[in-house]
């Protein structure tokens, strides 16, 4: 989708339903075309009274941003239901009181959904308290949802792709501060652990930028002399296997090889 959609075209318009439509995959949980619409009425017109909303303070679009998140925490994490839809508001909406609108319309699940993403938004957040259990639990126990930790942490992974080349690099510190000492535990606690590993890569590479080469150089030396030892090692075994005219499959890893007739 276009990073600049803000629904202010027609076109514009039509791609956020249709991929609104298309990261729900489940026909029973996503919402309706009906349904659809009425979000994207409620964030136009959110836009509309609030423009300065429509962008994050690295300049990425919220709604674009949030969407990618939705599909990220379906594929990776299996989320389903009315959270998805409140995380989607919470795009637009940033004060409290603005939840009693989403109740009117949208229900009371979503609005107590969005009040809690705000709630725990509200949390100050300080590098010395994040690097706690105690902290954490806090963050879980306000908000008392487990599906608003984990798109918290999917939205976490979503932003830290998207800002490597960004010219704000104090907002850049501070989310990767974030995600190394805050998502990235949460991630490993539940069992999330690919997103852990992309977290702590990710961070690692925008606050230690040098020792994060210089690992990366050291892994891809290290890599190569491991190849030419697999190779070394296999060469007279294919030949022997090639010789008897036989089919095989032959793998080589840093743990074991394998072979497969």
């Amino acid at each position: 989708m276009e990073a600049k959609m803000n629904l202010t075209k027609p076109q514009e318009r039509q791609a956020f339903l249709a991929a609104l439509l298309a990261i729900y995959h489940n026909e029973h949980t996503r919402p309706s075309a009906q349904e659809a619409r009425k979000l994207a009425d409620f964030i136009e017109s959110a836009l509309a009274t609030n423009p300065k909303v429509a962008r994050n303070e690295f300049g990425l679009n919220r709604i674009v941003l949030a969407l990618q998140t939705i599909r990220l925490a379906i594929e990776n994490i299996g989320l389903r239901g009315h959270a998805l839809t409140a995380y989607l508001l919470r795009a637009v909406i940033t004060q409290k009181e603005q939840c009693d609108v989403v109740e009117r319309f949208f229900g009371k699940e979503i609005a107590e959904t969005l009040r809690a993403f705000l709630r725990v938004e509200a949390i100050e957040v300080k590098t010395e308290a994040m690097r706690t259990d105690n902290f954490r639990n806090l963050l879980i126990s306000q908000a008392a949802d487990m599906r608003i930790i984990l798109l918290l942490i999917a939205d976490s992974v979503c932003l830290m792709r998207q800002i490597k080349e960004t010219e704000n690099t104090e907002a850049q510190q501070r989310v990767s501060t974030e995600a190394a000492w805050l998502y990235a535990p949460l991630a490993h606690k539940l069992g999330l652990y690919q997103l852990k590993s992309e977290l702590e890569d990710l961070s690692l590479k925008y606050l230690e930028h040098d020792a994060y080469y210089l690992i990366k150089e050291n892994l891809n030396a290290t890599k190569r002399s491991r190849d030419a030892y697999i190779e070394r090692f296999t060469e007279p075994i294919r030949k022997m296997l090639d010789a008897e005219g036989l089919r095989y499959h032959m793998e080589g890893t840093h743990e074991e090889h394998s072979l497969h007739l």
